[in-house]
Formats: C-alpha cells, sequence, structure tokens
C-alpha cells in the first residue's frame, strides 16, 4: 500500500540527510512530499 510520507527540510540540512531517507522511500512505492518549517517558503532541490 503507497503512503504519502512528508519530509519537514530546514536551511541547515546536509544532502545526504534527505536524499538516502527519500530514495528509500520512493523505492518502496511510497510519495514523497517536502515541507518547509515556515508557511510560505519554497522548497527546491
Amino acid at each position: 500500500m503507497s503512503k504519502k510520507i512528508a519530509t519537514l527540510i530546514t536551511n541547515l540540512f546536509e544532502d545526504v540527510e534527505y536524499t538516502e531517507p527519500a530514495q528509500a522511500f520512493k523505492e518502496a512505492g511510497h510519495e514523497v512530499i517536502t515541507i518547509d518549517k515556515q508557511s510560505g517558503n519554497q522548497v527546491t532541490k
């Protein structure tokens, strides 16, 4: 069963702290949604 998983990112994260877990979730068939802790901020990668 696929799930939506939200990942919270701030401005002081290292790439590997996001990319490795996000890739594992995607490989397991889940949808990864990236959010910022402050409303209105756009998270890009």
